[in-house]
């Protein structure tokens, strides 16, 4: 029976009552256990992890907002299964967060696994992720004018195979589950290939420690496919072993690793990025530059306005996805959820000039540099810096030249597209100054200057990159470094105890929600921090006979004070202001 209790339902008496110490309470208050049972927990999507459950039947289950919050929690400090259903039972920060009361509590290990299960079925973590984000850029005020975009590599908890071994444990997987399956299968195999694969890594085909050869391993791979081709026709019309998950990974690998030529199998030279890298985790690709597993897109705020800086978008992608192609879904995430920025600073990898259209269409401005070489112009207005079509004096309807740098006009001008060109005379180019600097073709019938749309704003954003603006701004880019160094090592983003893109994917944005709810705990300290600078302010006024204390008084947050005569009495953030008021 489904068990749901809304966290900002009235009670007369708080659990908390009379069991945890009110200095207690007013320090965890200003921790996570505060910011989540406040502000976090009435986000959490009970309803939706229940509704494969019976409203009135069945034994009643464990309360789902704390259930849900409790999946985020484990996230967000990496615990096992065991240990969240150990915290869910005995700690009371926990039982504070979550709302729970602090006498029997009980969870049992399979309980939360069933929970957990659901919850990646129904792909929640993205509402989490979400809900958080957009709360807590409410609590923050944040200004999200500015924000930066970056991607980071992420590994799944999967053996690290290279061609061979994956080939080799992909045929050792598909046997030893089709003995699992009915053993009258193991009569029909060859014996030299049960034999074969029986065998340890070490000892396959008697190579031993020689297996390291570049010959030796290609004698060995090509053995390996034709086993897969031989095995693939044996049970191909067999209907309870094609329907087996190792043969279908089998069918894969041998498409991907191999070739059939008449009737030769020959290994690919170079397979595919988004090949197979396990049967333990099919949804895993490979980057050549980082390896296999998945990556995230993350965007977040930045600006000095703002006090701290919170993750606004993520987008889970396989590690063979290219990072320029995630500007669009970024943006259009970000608008969705009223958090699109007017600057998005990103690097060279996001630069194209595709890209910049696009977000132009979002009104929004992606700075980026261009890729390729910068050619870097003198600061002397004499110097021969090269020219670009730029130089040019242009039509600013048709984009066509009408004069050259030195002033003479084209032969013939005209456009097809976005494509330009223009035609001088070589007569008078040949004289002139810049005609080594100059980018016309040379010709004997005539100097042509060819360019397109494409290549002019190229141009611009390349000479928009030399000044102190853009220097400025994109130093700032860096800064997301830091963030996501933040999830590697401080939240295991790095390497995930997970495999299969749903899980992985539940585990980045929990994460990423998780580095917000503890980034808001920051912010809320440095807060207060400010606020009893303003509260002392306030007691030396006072001490010193003012009486012009309430307009040093007016917070945006947590503003729960009272007045008493001349009297404040203040109650946030475990600051006692009544006692050193009442004493002077």
């Amino acid at each position: 029976m489904r068990t749901i209790r809304k966290p900002d339902q009235a009670e007369l008496l708080t659990p908390s009552d009379g069991v945890l110490h009110t200095r207690f309470i007013r320090k965890i208050e200003q921790d996570w256990p505060g910011v989540m049972r406040r502000i976090l927990l009435e986000l959490m999507p009970a309803d939706e992890l229940g509704k494969g459950l019976c409203e009135s039947w069945g034994r009643p289950t464990k309360e789902l907002y704390s259930m849900a919050g409790l999946i985020f929690l484990a996230e967000s400090f990496g615990w096992t299964h065991e240990q969240a259903a150990d915290n869910y039972a005995c700690d009371m920060r926990v039982h504070y967060a979550l709302n729970l009361g602090h006498f029997n509590q009980y969870l049992c290990e399979r309980t939360y696994e069933e929970r957990l299960k659901s919850f990646r079925e129904s792909a929640l973590a993205q509402q989490v992720f979400d809900a958080v984000t957009v709360r807590l850029v409410e609590e923050l005020n944040l200004q999200i004018k500015k924000q930066r975009l970056d991607s980071t590599h992420i590994f799944s908890n999967m053996a690290h195979f290279g061609r061979t071994k994956l080939m080799s444990e992909t045929v050792q997987r598909f046997l030893h589950g089709l003995m699992r399956l009915d053993s009258k299968y193991a009569q029909l195999l060859c014996p030299e290939v049960r034999e074969r694969y029986a065998q340890s890594d070490a000892q396959l085909f008697g190579l031993g420690s020689n297996r390291k050869g570049a010959e030796t391993l290609k004698q060995l791979r090509q053995q390996i496919a034709h086993d897969m081709r031989v095995l693939i026709e044996q049970f191909d019309g067999e209907p309870s072993v094609v329907q087996l998950p190792s043969y279908q990974a089998l069918k894969r690998v041998f498409s991907e690793q191999c070739v059939v030529t008449d009737t030769v199998v020959d290994v690919v030279k170079k397979a595919s990025s988004r090949c197979m890298q396990n049967p333990s985790d099919p949804d895993a690709t490979y980057d050549g530059h980082k390896g296999e597993g998945y990556q995230a897109q993350i965007a977040e705020t930045f600006g000095e306005e703002n006090d701290v800086n919170l993750i606004t978008a993520v987008i889970p992608e396989t590690a063979a996805d290219q990072d320029p192609d995630a500007v669009v879904p970024v943006v259009e995430q970000l608008e969705q959820r009223a958090l699109k920025p007017e600057t998005l600073v990103a690097d060279t990898a996001y630069g194209s000039d595709e890209n910049v259209m696009a977000a132009q269409e979002h009104d929004v401005t992606l700075v980026a540099p261009v890729k390729g070489r910068k050619e870097k112009r003198g600061d002397d207005a004499d110097a021969d810096d090269p020219l670009h079509a730029l130089d040019f004096t242009r039509d600013e309807a048709t984009q066509e030249i009408t004069l050259c740098p030195e002033g003479q006009v084209p032969l013939v001008a005209g456009s097809d597209d976005e494509r330009h060109c223009a035609i001088f005379d070589v007569k008078q180019c040949r004289l002139c100054s810049k005609y080594t600097c100059c980018p016309v073709g040379k010709s004997k019938t005539g100097d042509r200057v060819d360019y397109t749309d494409k290549d002019i704003r190229l141009e611009q954003r390349r000479r928009h990159e030399q000044t102190k603006e853009f220097k400025d701004l994109y130093r700032c880019r860096a800064g997301i470094e830091g963030t996501m160094s933040a999830l590697k090592r401080g939240l295991k983003l790095g390497r995930l105890p997970v495999r299969g893109k749903r899980a992985v994917d539940t585990a980045i944005y929990l994460k990423a929600a998780a580095y917000n709810m503890k980034q808001a705990v920051k912010g809320f300290r440095k807060r207060a921090k400010e606020q009893k600078k303003q509260l002392e302010q306030a007691i030396l006024a006072y001490k010193r006979g003012y009486s012009a204390i309430e307009p040093l008084l007016q917070w945006e947050t947590y503003d729960r004070y009272k007045t008493k005569g001349d009297a404040v009495c203040y109650y946030g953030f475990g600051y006692n202001v009544e006692r050193r008021l009442f004493a002077l």
